[in-house]
């Protein structure tokens, strides 16, 4: 079976069209990693933009087929309930919103800090970190922090977003680049594109980087 993993879209503020590859690559399930939505240049609410978006997804992929992960751009205390009620109605929301296990593979936004100012040290750092050619290493050490705060075996795939990066960190972990038109980080061939993954009930067989 065929998992598209689209992160960090920011509809309708994206750079390339979530709709047009979701038709491109038809697949069996789409897994949408967070940060899905983003209102900012936008005069709807994020539930009214979850609205327009989903409902044009469920034009090319039955609804049942598709995970969502709340992403911290598309998530606010103001839109909380509203947020989480239309998740519900869609059977979409989550436990933990920002995470999902499926078999053996582990979908997480990204997202371990808690506030604006954490977010921006959090940038500064990797920022820091690409000038001296080390961002695959801080890279690799947030992937850590997050198996240890959510308890994640290192037999398990980890898959997660909200970095703006795309591409494989080892044999089991991986970041799944953005679609967003603003707050890139890397250059345009590390930054913009989706994964595919091959899987058998969701446990991982292979998997193929797209760039855009």
């Amino acid at each position: 079976m065929k998992l598209l993993i689209l992160s960090d879209v920011h509809y309708p503020n994206s750079k390339n069209d979530a709709f047009d590859i979701i038709k491109k690559e038809n697949p069996d399930n789409l897994m949408l990693l967070g940060d899905t939505i983003d209102n900012s240049k936008s005069n709807k609410t994020i539930v009214e933009l979850y609205e327009i978006f989903f409902d044009k997804v469920k034009k090319l992929i039955p609804i049942n087929s598709v995970y969502a992960i709340v992403g911290d751009n598309d998530y606010s205390f103001s839109d909380e309930k509203k947020t989480l009620i239309f998740l519900n109605k869609l059977n979409l929301a989550n436990k933990n919103k920002f995470l999902i296990k499926k078999g053996n593979m582990v979908f997480f936004h990204g997202n371990l800090e808690t506030s604006l100012r954490q977010e921006s040290i959090g940038k500064s750092i990797l920022k820091t970190s690409k000038s001296f050619k080390l961002d695959i290493l801080a890279i690799l050490f947030l992937s850590l922090l997050i198996r240890t705060k959510f308890k994640i075996s290192f037999s398990k795939y980890l898959f997660f977003g909200h970095l703006h990066y795309l591409g494989k960190i080892n044999n089991k972990t991986y970041v799944c680049g953005t679609l967003s038109r603003d707050k890139i980080i890397y250059e345009k061939q590390r930054s913009y594109g989706y994964i595919i993954i091959e899987h058998n009930n969701f446990i991982f067989k292979n998997f193929k980087i797209v760039k855009l």
